[in-house]
């Protein structure tokens, strides 16, 4: 979704879309060999950076991947998105991380990235990537708000914010419920700053607690 090649998505809205049963195939015959794209955590939902894509929003989406395929994200790596009402159902072990913000290894602006009213009804799974985050933010001035997380889910941190490349600024969680066995809130300074940093109505059920290390301000006490 919005990732055609060699055409820019500006400014598109999708809306009441479920997504379910997504296979991956394991082996591409024709080519005779493995598929690299089959064995990748799939990502049903992507913005990805072609040309100057920008402005898109999803809105009113449902997730459903099979129980025996485990790997299942949103990637965002354009500006100006918005994602509104996102649920996502199903264990998660393949993936490492369900809703990525951004990617340290492309320089991609996500700026102005605004994501709302999330449900991630999952559990962890017995294949699972230990260390990895529901949410993994590596970019400025993201706001996200009314998060859910029903279900624990063990081994996994809840939101993470890394500044990696570039400096992270400006980015706001808020009303959040979050069930993690890991560090419900682990936001990374150590190689750039993390400043401007709000959080509000936090609720850390588990009692994870939220972690900093290096160089992180928030302009009020979490």
């Amino acid at each position: 979704m919005f990732s055609t090649p060699n055409h820019t998505a500006v400014e598109n809205t999708v809306s009441g879309l479920v997504i379910e049963d997504t296979k991956r195939t394991p082996f591409d015959e024709a080519a005779g060999r493995e598929n690299l794209e089959a064995i990748a955590p799939l990502s049903p939902i992507v913005f990805r950076p072609d040309g100057e894509g920008r402005g898109n929003t999803i809105r009113n989406v449902e997730i459903r991947p099979p129980k025996d395929d485990l790997s299942h994200r949103v990637r965002v790596l354009q500006p100006e998105t918005t994602i509104e009402g996102l649920t996502i159902t199903s264990p998660v072990g393949y993936t490492p991380n369900v809703i990525e913000i951004g990617n340290p290894a492309t320089d991609v602006s996500v700026e102005k990235t605004t994501i709302s009213d999330i449900t991630l009804d999952v559990e962890t799974a017995e294949t699972q990537f230990p260390g990895h985050a529901l949410f993994d933010i590596y970019g400025s001035d993201v706001d996200i708000e009314e998060v859910s997380v029903p279900k624990e889910v063990e081994e996994f941190f809840g939101f993470r914010i890394k500044a990696i490349n570039r400096p992270i600024s400006n980015c706001r969680i808020r009303n959040v419920e979050m069930r993690s066995g890991r560090e419900a809130l682990f936001i990374n300074g150590r190689e750039q700053p993390v400043t401007g940093l709000v959080v509000e109505e936090f609720r850390d059920v588990l009692g994870s607690g939220i972690v900093t290390k290096g160089d992180v301000e928030f302009v009020s006490e979490p």
